[in-house]
């Protein structure tokens, strides 16, 4: 019996041991056990046997790698957070007090600019012509759309019809030789 580690052995000799030991003379089964290495010896001899390759550990540092400047970058993320909101928190407090500074009123107002800014951008749309012109654009890539998709449902299904009447593939219902499933024999007399 072949066994793919060497822990697999002796656990499998361990369990035949425990088992013979009720049927077979005691000494027998101590003689067996003096061979046999306990679990942690063929564990600790596997990993000295199994040496990792350049590239593994090469993968394997990198994914360290990885895993740390995720970490860092996810720590100075929540910095920033908390660094922002410690100063909205301080501008707020300073704003209702009127002690604010120079430097404070200036980032308010920049803040106040960006997000009108951001707020007209989305108002822009409002307009009539820009409206109609996004809207007419729309229409030209759906029948732009529609018009390919057009295209590639006739070529499917000219390329199924070609197959199927050369035979490549067959159809459920057409049985090749016989008549269609229902039609009597009457009725080709009478033609």
């Amino acid at each position: 019996m072949s066994f793919s580690s060497q822990s697999s052995k002796s656990s499998a000799e361990s369990t035949l041991q425990k088992f013979l030991s009720g049927i077979v003379p005691v000494e027998a089964v101590q003689a067996g056990k003096a061979r046999s290495q306990s679990k942690a010896q063929s564990v600790n001899n596997q990993l000295k046997t199994r040496a990792l390759s350049a590239d593994e550990v090469r993968r394997l540092q990198k994914k360290a790698k990885l895993k740390q400047q995720r970490k860092l970058k996810k720590q100075q993320e929540e910095a920033k957070k908390v660094n922002k909101l410690a100063k909205h928190q301080i501008i707020k407090s300073h704003k209702e007090n009127n002690e604010l500074t120079v430097e404070e009123e200036k980032y308010l107002n920049k803040i106040v600019k960006r997000n009108a800014n951001s707020l007209s951008r989305l108002s822009e749309i409002e307009d009539y012509e820009l409206k109609s012109e996004l809207e007419s654009l729309q229409e030209e890539i759906l029948a732009a759309q529609r018009k390919s998709n057009k295209k590639t449902k006739q070529k499917s299904k000219k390329d199924f019809n070609e197959k199927l009447k050369r035979g490549k593939i067959s159809y459920p219902g057409l049985t090749p030789g016989l008549a269609p499933v229902g039609l009597d024999d009457d009725d080709e007399d009478s033609d």
